[in-house]
């Protein structure tokens, strides 16, 4: 593997991450340690740890405690036991990252995010020579359910099969209409069960005809050569790893867990061979731990949604936008049905929420009751999430997207209404990744890989535009001209004759001009058709590298550990902890 670092700047010039990690003035007021910088970690991590000292009070044995029991809901007690316990240490801290629970880990970006959180608690923790460890926190109270049903794979395309219409994207859903899933969606993710079949049927059925029964059979090709090529050997044994990997695959989402439960499962055993905690909130034991914190949350909804619109104004005026709205309650309530639904502020004291057939109206105080006796009904929205999880953990860094680090700019008040500082915030490694013949077809064209950003027909035009011959659309204008020149000047010495024939004169020319404009998209097609081939692939290329999005936030991950190997994240991750990633840079990863 080799990794080629682009500039944000060259990439993204314009884009927030880009100011953010330039280290721009104009975001200095947002956060409480920046600039981030490879050259600034190691000042920051000492402050941030000053400030823990101070501010965390969370009981350590019970924190411990609580994930216990979390963990044993997963089914990961075991596995975690080892990196749980390193959390009972007094100068042991958190690097934390986290997403939602999309199948299988999807899209890229997920995996990148925890190898980042790994990455760069290991450079914490060599420089400050503690005890850093890297946290995955499930977003295991999200309810939108569209949002984590997608799979996206690459179809294979040989050599002399790219068309400028195909698009390489194959897409996968789960079909919210069925009578199994739809009484679940409302719920949180986390908590459904039983809709794994909905898309594995058709995915894996796909998987096995694309990647098996379209490739020649290595059995009856070997009858048929009574002699094992090399090239056979190696095509007997990829089809067995990715039968190994399909059949691992099916087994590994169960129709009898739920989503938290298949999520934390698979992705601990993907990177089996490093060490990182699973967190998350939505359970009993973690939110009794917490019920202070959303005791005083709530309690102080109406306050903390004004400090939250006043620091979003400074966000606007300092950026240009926001990335969330403020809305007026920052808190969800599970119902009745277990579905997590908007916890509505009526007036300054007063609440009200959708049960299944009406609406349940609580004053402020009933609120705080039923937060003592069952603080797990409560969850929080976008904001109040890193509120409670830098409550529950001693969180030293937190590694996010763009998006993340953009909306906790405006998140720096509510931390200060809180006694704590915000988290150092890392930007997660952004990558792309090529494979060999990508890297070969990338070769044959003049591109940078900000240039596949263009429309396609941006692109398409900017390389035709390149090449030495040129489709000669100045002699066909130029032709335009003179046969309209030549038309005016006859039709004049004919309407001499007869005026009568002025109508059917203009007729005609439009007639002239529409044969002129076909004969010009016919010479255009022509000229195309000709370097069809190299279109066809150009368009492969930026289907590849640009799959409705940046690859990274489109493709799923087990892409790569179908095609290379079930180790290949682990084997990834290894050669970044030995590579120092710049967070000023995208990184092309060349297999």
């Amino acid at each position: 593997m080799k990794f080629s670092p682009i500039p944000f700047s060259t990439l993204q010039p314009d884009s927030f991450l880009s100011t953010y990690t330039r280290g721009d003035a104009s975001l200095e007021q947002l956060y409480s340690f920046y600039p981030f910088s490879s050259n600034t970690l190691k000042d920051l991590a000492n402050r941030k740890i000053d400030s823990l000292q101070h501010s965390f009070s969370t009981s350590r044995a019970e924190i411990v405690h609580a994930l216990k029991d979390y963990h044993q809901l997963l089914g990961i007690e075991q596995s975690q036991s080892t990196v749980r316990t390193k959390l009972l240490h007094d100068h042991s801290y958190c690097v934390v990252t986290g997403q939602q629970l999309s199948w299988y880990g999807g899209p890229l970006y997920t995996y990148f995010k925890l190898m980042s959180a790994i990455q760069w608690s290991k450079r914490i923790s060599e420089e400050l020579g503690k005890t850093i460890i890297p946290v995955f926190w499930l977003a295991d109270e999200d309810h939108d359910y569209d949002e984590i049903n997608q799979i996206n794979w690459y179809q294979l395309s040989s050599d002399s099969g790219y068309s400028e219409q195909e698009s390489i994207l194959r897409q996968f859903y789960a079909d919210v209409e069925q009578r199994l899933l739809k009484p679940q969606l409302g719920m949180p993710v986390s908590q459904i069960k039983g809709d794994s079949r909905l898309i594995k049927s058709e995915f894996f059925d796909w998987l096995s005809n694309h990647y098996l029964n379209e490739q020649a059979s290595p059995q009856k090709t070997a009858k048929q050569s009574h002699t094992a090529t090399p090239e056979l050997s190696t095509q007997i044994r990829k089809n067995t790893w990715i039968e190994s990997f399909l059949q691992e695959s099916k087994q590994a989402y169960s129709e009898d867990k739920t989503h938290a439960q298949n999520f934390a499962q698979w992705i601990t055993h993907v990177f089996e061979d490093h060490e990182f905690l699973v967190a998350g909130s939505n359970h009993l034991s973690i939110k009794k731990l917490l019920s202070p914190t959303i005791q005083k949350a709530v309690s102080n909804d109406h306050w903390i949604t004004e400090l939250l619109k006043n620091q979003t104004s400074n966000v606007i005026e300092r950026t240009g936008q926001s990335q969330v709205t403020v809305m007026d309650s920052q808190w969800f309530m599970f119902n009745e049905e277990d579905k997590r639904v908007k916890l509505q502020r009526t007036t300054i004291d007063s609440y009200s929420f959708q049960q299944k057939d009406r609406s349940e109206n609580l004053s402020l105080d009933q609120l705080q009751e039923l937060i003592q006796v069952h603080p797990e009904r409560f969850s929080p929205n976008v904001f109040l999430r890193p509120i409670l999880q830098d409550h529950l953990l001693p969180v030293i860094a937190y590694v996010g997207g763009p998006a993340e680090i953009a909306y906790h700019g405006q998140m720096k008040k509510v931390y200060e209404f809180f006694t704590t500082e915000m988290p150092i915030l890392i930007p997660r490694l952004s990558a792309t990744i090529r494979e060999k013949k990508v890297q070969r077809l990338m070769e044959k064209f003049p591109f940078s890989l900000a240039d596949y950003q263009a429309s396609p027909i941006a692109l398409k035009n900017k390389w035709l535009s390149s090449l030495p011959e040129q489709l000669p659309e100045a002699k066909l204008d130029k032709l335009e001209h003179y046969i309209i020149q030549q038309y005016h000047i006859q039709a004049v010495d004919i309407l001499s004759f007869d005026q009568s024939l002025d109508g059917s004169m203009g007729k005609a020319e439009n007639e002239i001009r529409k044969a002129i404009q076909s004969l010009k998209k016919k010479a255009k097609k022509a000229y195309e058709s000709k370097y069809a081939h190299e279109l066809g692939q150009l368009h492969y290329l930026q289907t590849y590298l640009y799959p409705k999005g940046p690859m990274e936030r489109v493709l799923h991950p087990n892409y790569f550990m179908l095609h290379y190997g079930k180790n290949f994240w682990q084997d990834l991750l290894g050669k970044l902890l030995a590579y120092e990633t710049d967070s000023t840079q995208h990184y092309l990863i060349d297999l």
